[in-house]
């Protein structure tokens, strides 16, 4: 498993939301030291990373599953969403606090090995009501946006963290797509996992719950 000692519990509860994200777009592009800054010194080529962190893969240990979805239960959630639920820890952590065996659960897995498991997962769990799609949860949002009609009561993950530069070019025109459809500013250096916490942000329901694990650099904003 890997280590998560850089990561940040990140929790919201949904109330003007396209306001806190745009507060979120503006400080994440001040994030750390200027990528500009001595960039041979500090650019890591796409050969020379790992297939773990070129997926972004970075499973979330058991234990803080099961605290955000403790966190989340108490709104009696009936719809849960998990953008990027990798082998399903957090099916089994719902599964471990009780209360989700009759909620609607939607997540997503572009890995066909990891979303077998999670369907699996979460059949053994009771969670009778989940439907795991295997396929690109940032295009699937950009329609939910679009519609405007689906909103969830809580929303739980540990989207993934890979560079901007690393994704697939389709992957990222659906990055991008996200901030232009909430009229939030861009960058090339933004990471995935901002894309996946605003996209969730816009889809939560009014008085729902949002938690997800990110990175620490979300509460740095590079100014002494």
């Amino acid at each position: 498993m890997a280590n998560l000692a850089n990561r940040t519990f990140f929790v919201r509860s949904s109330s003007a939301v396209f306001v806190r994200s745009r507060v979120l777009a503006t400080a994440l592009r001040q994030t750390g030291p200027s990528v500009s800054d001595n960039l041979e010194d500090k650019m890591n080529f796409i050969e020379n990373e790992t297939e773990q962190k070129l997926r972004g893969g970075y499973y979330t240990p058991s234990d803080l599953a099961i605290f955000i979805a403790q966190w989340v239960k108490e709104i009696s959630p009936t719809s849960v969403l998990e953008p990027s639920c990798g082998d399903g820890v957090f099916f089994s952590a719902l599964s471990k606090v009780s209360g989700f065996q009759k909620s609607k659960i939607m997540g997503f897995e572009l890995d066909p090995v990891e979303a077998v498991k999670a369907r699996e997962g979460a059949r053994d769990a009771g969670l009778d009501a989940t439907t795991i799609h295997c396929s690109d949860f940032l295009q699937w949002s950009l329609d939910a946006l679009e519609d405007r009609s689906t909103k969830f009561d809580a929303i739980v993950g540990n989207p993934p963290f890979i560079r901007y530069q690393y994704l697939p070019e389709p992957f990222q025109v659906c990055a991008e797509a996200i901030f232009k459809t909430l009229a939030l500013p861009f960058t090339k250096h933004t990471n995935a996992w901002v894309s996946f916490v605003l996209a969730s942000m816009a889809l939560l329901r009014p008085g729902g719950r949002l938690a997800m694990v990110v990175p620490s650099e979300i509460g740095y904003s590079g100014r002494s």
